[in-house]
């Protein structure tokens, strides 16, 4: 009778295990379930974690230039230069894409108004990058990211702008060879300006540099114009000097005139 007893209490703790056992799985079940469900209804929490992630997008531009070669390839420029004509454009990097990002670019390329960055168009410099050729004016890129993850891919999680500049081909002229860092001789450009505006300011411009460059050392040029200009400008400035040691020396040559004559007669 003992041996039977123990034999049902052993039974009954066993099947109170595996009913905990079961109830445990399905639980875990069910809330794996639950969770997975959630993760693809884009709630406040995914949406937050989403919108944190593309605060971290940031977009630039890198102005470079290419030497092309006779055979249609683009070889990069040396320090020696070559042969070939120079090939300008605007590289747009696009950094921090992750793997549940991507981000939708709008604006003129060469063949299409938009294009697409994810995490494979990522390079070593760890930025996606968007080659700009069409450099003849001042274009504004938008810049749109999404998400397929948590179903939030409707979703708009952040937006940006970027204004690439246009290729100065007033940079190119010998007006601006000697001056290659003032704003109207830089290559790249932000602004509009037509070509008698552009001639009269730089030439305004290099002459002040010339007076300034002339005061700085002292220079007189052989020109007697600003020896003459700089006397009179002394002369105004002490003018009442001037006239006093005039007055002085007239009356001192009166008086000796004076005396020169009683001592005559």
């Amino acid at each position: 009778m003992i041996e039977l007893y123990l034999e049902n209490k052993v039974g009954a703790f066993m099947k109170k295990r595996s009913l905990l056992f079961i109830l445990f799985i399905s639980v875990f079940m069910f809330v794996g379930v639950a969770k997975a469900d959630e993760d693809k209804t884009c709630n406040a929490v995914s949406l937050n974690e989403l919108r944190t992630k593309a605060a971290n997008i940031k977009v630039t531009y890198e102005a470079g230039i290419k030497l092309s070669g006779f055979d249609g390839s683009d070889a990069e420029l040396d320090e020696d230069g070559g042969i070939g004509s120079y090939i300008r454009f605007i590289d747009i990097k696009i950094y921090n894409i992750t793997s549940d990002l991507y981000v939708l670019v709008e604006g003129d390329f060469v063949d299409k108004n938009t294009a697409v960055a994810t995490l494979k168009n990522v390079g070593a410099d760890g930025a996606a990058t968007i080659r700009i050729k069409l450099l003849d004016e001042i274009r504004t890129y938008n810049f749109t990211v999404f998400s397929d993850a948590y179903g939030c891919s409707s979703q708009t999680l952040r937006k940006i702008k970027l204004t690439v500049p246009r290729f100065n081909y007033y940079s190119d002229l010998d007006i601006c060879e000697d001056i290659p860092d003032y704003y109207l001789c830089q290559s790249f450009v932000t602004y509009d300006i037509d070509g008698s505006t552009f001639f009269k300011k730089v030439e305004d411009y290099k002459a002040k540099l010339l007076v300034n460059d002339g005061d700085k050392e002292g220079i007189k040029t052989d020109d007697n114009t600003g020896i003459v200009s700089k006397t009179i400008s002394s002369v105004s400035k002490n003018k009442y000097i001037v006239v006093g040691i005039i007055v002085v020396v007239g009356v001192i040559v009166t008086i000796f005139v004076l005396k020169r004559k009683k001592s005559d007669l």
